[in-house]
């Protein structure tokens, strides 16, 4: 299962989206938290999807430039609509209209910085913390409590907030992408105004963090704990992470929920003696209804399995074909269902 799940309240479905897993970081191959295969939009062009990052796409230097190009490609090709919003702290940083013609539908740049005084507040009591640090004298949440993150707009800047609310407030989006946990306010906006909201990880902060502190590095960049990830991504409807390990790292962060499947009949022993067969990952915060096929349907060759999505209404589209293989997988596995 991979891919999108957009909102279809009081709209008309445009056809469903299919990608591929073949490019390296496509919406298809990440791992998500949840992965429903389709995008349901109204856009009679296709699907929009508003992609907010602090990460360039040209030139591709560097791994998340070149993970962050393929997202929007392969969205893209599936007929998607998108919008990136680039935003940089840095004053200096000019927006590569010509470049990015040809990688995005359409773009901007968003000059975004929390005000000087909180800049300045932090700077000095990450440097206390790094002395302090390499000196061996500073407990572990004393660092924490100096390093850290403590201001919403050092996380995500307000000026960002105020354009992405701007966005939603004026075009229609059927979904939004922000880069980061960090930016897990954009993904409360993006709900606010029913687009389904996707926190794409790239890393797992509060890991990232811990190694700065072990290995007494200077404390840059987004400096936040396990809680605090987990609050921000709680904020999204669905979470990506790049490898199977993040990803399984981050199911208890956002508490995936899971479809659990059980035998139709009962046992020898008795009708009502049903074991558990496979737990599937979803996206759904919760659900009063689903169904599944395995009828062949377009888009669907193997079948399809639906659930309703309470909380951002809206529904999720799984392959069935995947969910079979999986249970076949769970079925055979040595010590027997799981």
């Amino acid at each position: 299962m991979g891919g999108l799940s957009g909102p279809t309240q009081g709209r008309s479905p445009a056809e469903a989206v299919s990608g591929t897993t073949n490019s390296p970081g496509s919406m298809l191959e990440s791992n998500s938290i949840g992965r429903p295969t389709t995008l349901i939009g109204a856009s009679s062009v296709g699907p929009r999807v508003l992609v907010v990052s602090s990460i360039q796409l040209d030139p591709p230097t560097h791994g998340n430039r070149a993970r962050n190009r393929a997202l929007v490609g392969a969205l893209r090709r599936a007929g998607c609509d998108v919008h990136y919003l680039f935003w940089s702290t840095s004053s200096d940083e000019m927006y590569p209209a010509d470049a990015m013609r040809g990688l995005v539908d359409s773009g901007e740049l968003v000059r975004a910085r929390a005000p000087r005084t909180l800049r300045n507040l932090q700077r000095f009591a990450r440097n206390t913390a790094h002395v302090l640090g390499r000196a061996r004298v500073l407990p572990a949440n004393l660092w924490w409590a100096l390093s850290g993150d403590r201001f919403s707009s050092t996380l995500c800047p307000t000026p960002l907030l105020v354009r992405v609310r701007e966005l939603l407030a004026t075009q229609s989006f059927d979904a939004v992408i922000a880069s980061y946990a960090n930016l897990g306010p954009v993904a409360a906006l993006a709900r606010e105004h029913g687009a389904l909201a996707i926190i794409d990880t790239h890393d797992l902060l509060h890991e990232r963090a811990e190694a700065v502190r072990r290995n007494r590095i200077f404390p840059s960049g987004t400096i936040i704990d396990r809680t605090q990830e987990a609050r921000l991504l709680s904020q999204a409807d669905l979470v990506l992470a790049i490898q199977s390990r993040e990803s399984r790292e981050l199911a208890p962060l956002v508490g995936a929920s899971r479809v659990m499947i059980y035998p139709r009949g009962g046992t020898a022993k008795g009708p009502h003696d049903q074991s558990l067969v496979a737990a599937v990952p979803t996206g759904a915060d919760e659900t009063d209804g689903l169904d599944v096929t395995s009828a062949p349907l377009p888009g669907f060759p193997g079948g399809l399995l639906a659930m309703m999505n309470s909380r951002p209404k809206n529904f999720l589209l799984f392959s069935w074909s995947t969910v079979a293989t999986r249970l076949r997988g769970a079925t055979s596995a040595p010590g027997g269902p799981r």
